[in-house]
Parts: structure tokens; C-alpha cells; sequence
């Protein structure tokens, strides 16, 4: 065999190899056998590993990322993609790619932070009124509502029901009589020992210390606050050695509002209560007022008789089934001398039925937001 043929034969065979190896190229292209590379990166640059790839379209493919941050979709036919990539402490991101041939889709992740969160959605709680005890002392709202929802015409019963707080009479004749002196005794203390407060200004108790919060009608009331704690915690400490009592008046209110209530019991008392407040004037002028009354009897309300049987003697004369009755009686009242007389006194009158009234005007004059003027 000649040099010249085995040459021939040689080049025929690399131009047989160049054809099938193109050819394999083209059938591998025809059938869509194509790689798509995805690279996973920080907003720094760094690498992203365990990323998760999702790779959707005519086939599906997906997986995680490897240390380089780099995840391979193999045998892809031609067509369109949805690439998909999310990682723990990365907003997650998508991508269209079209594939036609190999090819390789980088993905920068931006990593999480308050920046780069997104708001979608709000919620917002507003309490009424609520104030946060920042102070060393216990301390207690009693709204006017209480003292309505509960039926009470007095304080007496709604703070006694204070933790703390007791209403105790000044005298040994007790609760029962609707008009007895009281005064509010926190934690125990004397009646000089607590501050009083109505509006934040200090009532006048005379020598003894002793001011009776029972005439105050609650419908008149906006609430009372009551302090358990050093006098320290309250505008005037003087006498406020347990704490403090402040009695708040109702308040101009920014839209009208009021209140009317009567009501009767079975012992003949009643009470009728009006209120009301309100904001004129474009907001410049708020009212408060209100009028109350309470007419409630006690237990001395009766008029007692006492009846002397036969054959008792009275002043030094006998007599025959008689009542005495605080009216003088003809021919049996006490002697003017008291060495001829056997009887003293009887049966006295003890009128102790309460009538209560009470009124409040309040007008308040708003030169802005945070400066007024309250009369």
C-alpha cells in the first residue's frame, strides 16, 4: 500500500469523524438536550449555598445550590422557563428565560433587613383614656360609668369596693342613715391621713381633717382617681400620708351628650339625675353641667308612740290605756319642775330622711390645642 494512499485514507477518515461529530451536535440540538446553569449570589457577591432553584416550563427541574453557589438543570428542551430561587435570610426572586442553546442565569439575592421588608398591613390600637402608672403607688380609675351601670346614687358602695379603700362613718351611728358623715380611708389610714381632691384642688376639712364625700352625686362625676401610696405620688402631699382621693367633674366633651335618670324604691325615696356636655364655637367653648337630686329615708324616719297600760301612774296621776306621742297630751305632759316629775322625755322625733341636691356648671375656653381657660 502506497504512502500516498494511506494518506488519502487518513484524511478521509477525519473528515468522516468532523461529519458524525457535527452531526451528533446537531441531533443533540434538534432533540433539546440543553444545560442551564443558575448562579446563586449575595448583595455582596458572596456565594449563596442550599439555595433552593426551581426551573419551570416544557419539563421541570429544581434542587439546591452547592458551595459555589451554583445549580445545573440538565436536559431542557428548547422553550421558555420560569426560574425560580429563594434562600433562608434572602428575598426570594424569579426570572424568564428563554432557552434555545446552553446557557447560564445569575441571580443576586438582596438579604433581609427592616429596609427591605415590606409593609403590607397595618394595625393600630388606640386606648380611651388609658394612662400608664409610671409611679411607686397603686392606682385606680372609677369611671361615671361604674357608679350608672351599678345603680348608685352615693359613692359609698363603689369605692368601698376598691382594693385598699374603705368608706367608714365618723361616727358609731353607722352606714344605715343616708345623710351620716364619712370619709374615704386608704389603707387603713385616719381620717386626716388622706388627701382629698375635687378637680385636683385640696377640700377644706376644718380642725379635725374630716370631709364627707357623700353628698357628691356620681351622675356629676367624670371619675375618681384614687392613689394607694406615698404622698409623694400626687400634686399635694400634705395629709396624704397613705394616699390620695380626687374627685373629677364631668368634662366638655368634643360632641354633645347627656343623661337623664329618675328613679324610686320601696322605702319612699327617689332621685333624679341630668347631665350633659358638649363643645360651640367651632371647638373654642366646652360645657359641663348637670343637676341631681337624692331624697332617701333613714332608719330614725318614723314617728314613735308609746303606749302606758291601766292603772299607770304619770306624773302623779293614773291613767287609763293612753299613747304618748311627742305631741303634748292635755293633762298628762311633764311637769315644768323637773323635782315633780316622773318622766323625762318619750319618744322624740327622729326625722333623719336625706334630701340631697347637687349642681355643676363647668364652661372651658380653648385658646389652642394645649392651652384653655376652665371656669
Amino acid at each position: 500500500m502506497s504512502p500516498q494512499f494511506l494518506r488519502t485514507l487518513s484524511t478521509l477518515a477525519l473528515a468522516l469523524s468532523m461529519i458524525a461529530t457535527n452531526f451528533a451536535m446537531a441531533q443533540a440540538q434538534t432533540s433539546g438536550a440543553y444545560t442551564l446553569e443558575v448562579r446563586v449570589s449575595g448583595d455582596q457577591g458572596a456565594a449563596v449555598s442550599n439555595a433552593a432553584v426551581t426551573v419551570s416550563g416544557p419539563v421541570k427541574k429544581s434542587g439546591k445550590t452547592d458551595a459555589s453557589g451554583a445549580f445545573k438543570a440538565s436536559g431542557l428542551p428548547a422553550g421558555d422557563y420560569l426560574v425560580s430561587v429563594t434562600a433562608d435570610g434572602y428575598v426570594g426572586a424569579t426570572r424568564d428565560v428563554t432557552l434555545n442553546s446552553n446557557a447560564v442565569s445569575s441571580f443576586g439575592l438582596l438579604q433581609i433587613s427592616q429596609t427591605s421588608l415590606t409593609q403590607i398591613g397595618r394595625v393600630e390600637a388606640k386606648p380611651v383614656d388609658q394612662r400608664l402608672n409610671l409611679s411607686t403607688s397603686a392606682q385606680n380609675i372609677v369611671t361615671s360609668d361604674t357608679f350608672r351601670d351599678q345603680g348608685e346614687t352615693q359613692i359609698t358602695h363603689v369605692l368601698n369596693e376598691v382594693p385598699g379603700v374603705q368608706v367608714v362613718a365618723s361616727s358609731n351611728l353607722g352606714n344605715a342613715n343616708p345623710a351620716q358623715p364619712v370619709f374615704v380611708s386608704v389603707r387603713g389610714s385616719f381620717a386626716y391621713e388622706t388627701a382629698t381632691f375635687i378637680d385636683g384642688h385640696r377640700i377644706a376639712s376644718g380642725t379635725t381633717g374630716v370631709w364627707s364625700p357623700r353628698y357628691l352625686a356620681p351622675a356629676l362625676l367624670q371619675d375618681v382617681e384614687v392613689v394607694r401610696g406615698p404622698g409623694a405620688e400626687v400634686p399635694q402631699v400634705i395629709n396624704a400620708i397613705n394616699g390620695s382621693v380626687n374627685f373629677k367633674t364631668r368634662e366638655p366633651s368634643r360632641q354633645f351628650s347627656g343623661i337623664v335618670s329618675y328613679g324610686t324604691d320601696g322605702y319612699g325615696g327617689d332621685f333624679f339625675n341630668a347631665a350633659f356636655s358638649g363643645t360651640t364655637l367651632n371647638g373654642k367653648l366646652g360645657y359641663a353641667g348637670g343637676y341631681a337630686v337624692l331624697g332617701n329615708p333613714g332608719i330614725g324616719n318614723f314617728d314613735p308612740q308609746l303606749f302606758l297600760p291601766n292603772g299607770w301612774e304619770l306624773n302623779g296621776k293614773v291613767v287609763s290605756g293612753v299613747n304618748i306621742a311627742p305631741t303634748p297630751v292635755a293633762g298628762i305632759n311633764n311637769s315644768q319642775n323637773p323635782a315633780a316629775t316622773t318622766l323625762l322625755t318619750c319618744c322624740v322625733y327622729d326625722d333623719s330622711f336625706l334630701t340631697n341636691r347637687a349642681e355643676l356648671g363647668k364652661l372651658r375656653w380653648n385658646f389652642s390645642p394645649v392651652t384653655s381657660l376652665t371656669a
